[in-house]
């Protein structure tokens, strides 16, 4: 009875429909993905504001700034994630600090 609301999506991570109202479905995900939708509406954003912000606090503009797809994070960062998913954006903000923490990099709370 599970396996009928959990779906596999196009990037091959899992997403759960709820059971049908009156013939409708939702998926707590869009089709493209789980993993994707949490890179592209909450890695992306929380990136841009993150580079936005220390730009601004180091007197340069976003315009001046060329290298978005290579930077480091350098200053502690801290998110609070109410959790009331399948934990997909959690992991990819981890994921993707881990992978863009500088050498004097900061922490992750």
């Amino acid at each position: 009875m599970v396996n009928e609301y959990i779906i596999k999506t196009d990037d091959g991570s899992y997403t759960i429909n709820s059971p049908d109202f009156d013939g409708k479905v939702e998926s707590m995900h869009n089709s493209n993905g789980a993993i994707t939708e949490s890179f592209e509406k909450f890695v992306k954003p929380f990136k841009h504001s993150y580079i936005q912000n220390n730009l601004i606090e180091n007197g340069s503009d976003l315009e001046s700034f060329h290298n978005f797809h290579n930077f480091s994070y350098e200053k502690d960062i801290a998110i609070l994630d109410i959790c009331s998913g399948l934990g997909y954006n959690s992991s990819a903000i981890i994921e993707e600090f881990l992978k863009n923490k500088g050498d004097n990099g900061g922490s992750f709370y």
